[in-house]
């Protein structure tokens, strides 16, 4: 577990240190939530000023903890634990209910990152678009889709992978990049083996992909072509009835009108 293993590494690191471990983990994401998610590019960007207030995780004070650290290996193990515990919380519990956060993180590293799509930046900052947003994010998480991309995370040990986000987004843009394959080779054998096991056809993700694009369309297809936003029901979307059928066509022509203005 991501909290045990921040515990573990923490020791290591100090080993002089005496830690009032927190057993309270519903308590340690509340505590991560407020501390850490408002300050999510800080912690992306390395920001040494994220430490100069208290950051509790378990009830151990991290930045403490920082300014303690005299080598460059202890404060890199003091940011991957930060970046992992935050994800952790974030996955924790009921994710639907966590969907204003998760909004409000998307739009800080969007708005953070310097990206220039118009669209984009007015659809997440636009507060008449959050109830839009969140008719997409319940629609999504019903899939099967994100149910099997849940389950093949907590599959991965997230410590092995890279936890430097600049690294990460450096590793994303080379398909080739060893680590990519790996994670790809992984991700190919976890899905072959819920294929296996019945888990899903493939017939059934690509009904649920298309759902998700028709969704996406109706949604904000209409929303930019300055209409309301469609309520057409996920039962709908994700059928194969002639009117699921008939709405995904409805959705595909809508983004190509939308492609041409």
């Amino acid at each position: 577990m991501v909290f045990d293993k921040f515990v573990e590494e923490m020791q290591s690191a100090f080993p002089d240190t005496a830690f009032a471990i927190s057993n309270d983990i519903d308590q340690t994401v509340s505590d991560i939530e407020s501390q850490f998610f408002p300050h999510v590019m800080k912690i992306i960007k390395r920001d040494d000023s994220f430490f100069a207030e208290p950051r509790m995780i378990l009830g151990i004070n991290v930045s403490q903890l920082w300014s303690q650290a005299d080598t460059d290996s202890t404060k890199e193990t003091i940011w991957k634990n930060v970046l992992l515990c935050m994800t952790a919380s974030l996955l924790h519990g009921d994710i639907k209910s966590k969907f204003s956060k998760i909004l409000d993180i998307i739009k800080s590293v969007w708005n953070g990152s310097g990206q220039t799509n118009d669209e984009v930046s007015r659809i997440l900052n636009d507060e008449n678009s959050e109830g839009r947003l969140k008719e997409l994010f319940d629609f999504v998480m019903e899939t099967r889709i994100v149910k099997i991309f849940f389950e093949i995370v907590e599959s991965f040990e997230m410590d092995e992978e890279v936890t430097d986000p600049q690294k990460l987004m450096e590793i994303l843009q080379n398909p080739e990049h060893p680590i990519i394959q790996k994670i790809i080779t992984k991700i190919k054998n976890l899905l072959a083996e819920k294929a296996r096991r019945g888990s899903f056809t493939q017939e059934q993700l690509q009904r649920e992909i298309e759902a998700i694009k028709a969704k996406i369309t109706s949604i904000f297809g209409n929303m930019i072509l300055g209409g309301r936003g469609a309520t057409v029901p996920s039962t709908v979307l994700l059928g194969n009835s002639p009117e699921a059928r008939r709405q995904r066509i409805l959705a595909r022509l809508q983004k190509k009108v939308r492609d041409k203005k």
